[in-house]
């Protein structure tokens, strides 16, 4: 009924007419055809015909349905895609690249892919990729970039060499994939490993502690003790040697009781014996607590 119209217009109007449309041949099989024809008429003004021709365009709308498809893909592709001429210029962004940088299309076209990247533009990283795809290789790897907002992200980017029939590289096509939260993450899962590992290794380090805190702790209690006791002796000593020489009894052997009293200096320690036993026991304490603290980050949930 559209062809009718059409040419029933044309037949009204004098005017030439194109059609494209699809039939169906007498095998069955459907092609795609493109007609151009023009109406004569008799020297009275009557119709006498039309005259034209009519195209199998069917490869050619294969071809153009086949471009139409690709195209659409590539518009609403989730990945960001650009194309590139034969010295890194922008051709091309699709609506990904859009959403992903927060550049509008019209603000990259013809500036060179390169403002967008943190690297250095003469750095190692765009040297290792113009030397791969200029030799018509495809390079693949990870970019620094930054949106339009000053965002910084992380991409992992492919470009691909383009040619033409001759096999001259004319255009650059690069597809890129925001990996910024994959990288994060990947980050928090490392320090969480990392804090992992170190709980573990306190939980032995705290066990294998534990058990020598102890003991030195209770021979220390036990020295407090003891030293407690000993002073008794000295005193005992100085009363056995003041008798003996008010008696004029054993004077060699009182004479060197009191050279070695004088030696040891039995003041000194008996002020300051007590002070390092209590510093040794507050030390002892101070490893306590830390070993109990590394418990509990090797077994968090606990007090």
């Amino acid at each position: 009924d559209r062809i009718m119209d059409v040419v029933d217009e044309a037949v009204r109007a004098c005017q030439s007419f194109r059609l494209a449309y699809r039939l169906h041949t007498k095998d069955g099989e459907a092609k795609w055809v493109w007609e151009r024809g023009i109406p004569v008429y008799h020297e009275d003004g009557t119709l006498r015909g039309i005259e034209g021709f009519v195209m199998d365009v069917t490869d050619r709308k294969r071809a153009e349905d086949e471009r139409n498809r690709l195209a659409m893909a590539i518009e609403q592709s989730v990945e960001s895609v650009v194309i590139m001429d034969a010295t890194g210029n922008i051709e091309y962004v699709n609506s990904a690249f859009e959403e992903h940088t927060g550049y509008a299309r019209h603000e990259v076209l013809g500036r060179d892919m390169r403002f967008l990247h943190r690297d250095p533009p003469d750095g190692p990283l765009f040297e290792e990729q113009w030397h791969a795809i200029s030799r018509g290789e495809v390079w693949t790897g990870v970019v620094g970039t930054i949106s339009k907002e000053g965002t910084p992200r992380r991409e992992k980017t492919s470009v691909s060499p383009v040619r033409d029939a001759e096999g001259n590289i004319v255009h650059f096509v690069a597809t890129s994939k925001d990996i910024t939260k994959e990288v994060e993450l990947e980050s928090h899962l490392r320090q969480a490993q990392k804090l992992e590992a170190v709980g573990r290794l306190a939980g032995g380090v705290a066990h294998e502690i534990n058990t020598p805190t102890q003991y030195i702790g209770d021979n220390i209690r036990f020295f407090q003790e003891s030293f407690s006791d000993l002073l008794q002796l000295p005193e005992a000593s100085g009363r056995l040697t003041d008798a003996a020489r008010a008696a004029g009894v054993l004077q060699a052997e009182t004479d060197r009781v009191a050279e070695v009293t004088a030696r040891i200096d039995l003041d000194y320690l008996r002020e300051e014996v007590p002070v390092a036993i209590a510093q040794s026991l507050e030390g002892n304490q101070r490893v306590a607590e830390i070993v109990r603290a590394m418990k509990e980050f090797a077994h968090p949930g606990t007090d």
